[in-house]
């Protein structure tokens, strides 16, 4: 795991990340940055159009860190991970939801840097996590959105996010194991639902968690447009 130095440059932080990223996997093609994702295992690739997140493209995970830890664990398979602007998530949470730290960097507070350090980090790392503390303006999201495109990344954030391909709100939660406050759950049933443009007004879903920290999801009806509206 790799965090930020406060008497560092957030902005050369970035960079470095960046660099140290493509000296251990080396430059990628720009054929292979646009390749689909990889399948991921089972049960939360049913949680996904069609089996994967969206490369080049935001998505939004709402109400729950705990869904977003889920998902980045499920699908990082070796690839690069940024997390900006979100001081409060557990590492211990991450770990405990298969997130590799070794291939994660953390810029827990970007302050007003946060469009540059976000823009260094988006013209190579695959993943960036774009946390509530990450202060930007519409403007520099759409800004951010069209680097992901240009390089094949995927953003994912807790919070709206114009141009977004994909969007998980969680309508429902009933949790239950936090060991402490440190953001480690054990045990959780959630009601998602998600809209894509594959899905048309939306999809509802229930994912069930329990304390030996098995998954299942279940696939229900469409949901009424009127309550997957998102921005």
């Amino acid at each position: 795991m790799f965090e930020s130095d406060s008497g560092v440059s957030l902005l050369e932080t970035a960079r470095t990340a960046l660099r140290s990223a493509e000296r251990r996997v080396g430059v990628r093609h720009r054929s292979e940055v646009l390749a689909p994702v990889p399948q991921h295992p089972e049960p939360l690739t049913g949680l996904l159009p069609g089996g994967v997140l969206p490369v080049g493209a935001a998505a939004v995970v709402r109400d729950s860190a705990g869904l977003l830890g889920w998902l980045v664990g499920a699908t990082q398979h070796g690839k690069w991970l940024a997390i900006v602007g979100w001081p409060a998530l557990g590492m211990v949470a991450l770990a405990e939801a298969g997130v590799d730290l070794e291939r994660t960097f953390l810029v827990p507070d970007a302050g007003g840097q946060a469009a540059a350090v976000l823009a260094a980090l988006l013209g190579g790392i695959d993943v960036v996590v774009v946390g509530p503390g990450a202060q930007l303006t519409e403007a520099e999201q759409r800004r951010l959105l069209t680097r992901a495109r240009q390089h094949g990344s995927t953003i994912l954030s807790p919070q709206a996010w114009p141009g977004a391909t994909l969007r998980l709100h969680v309508e429902h939660a009933t949790r239950a194991g936090m060991d402490q406050g440190n953001g480690y759950l054990r045990e959780a049933q959630l009601s998602v639902v998600r809209s894509s443009a594959a899905d048309g007004p939306g999809r509802r879903f229930t994912i069930d968690r329990d304390r030996d920290r098995v998954i299942a999801v279940q696939a229900h009806t469409w949901a009424s447009a009127a309550r997957t509206a998102v921005g």
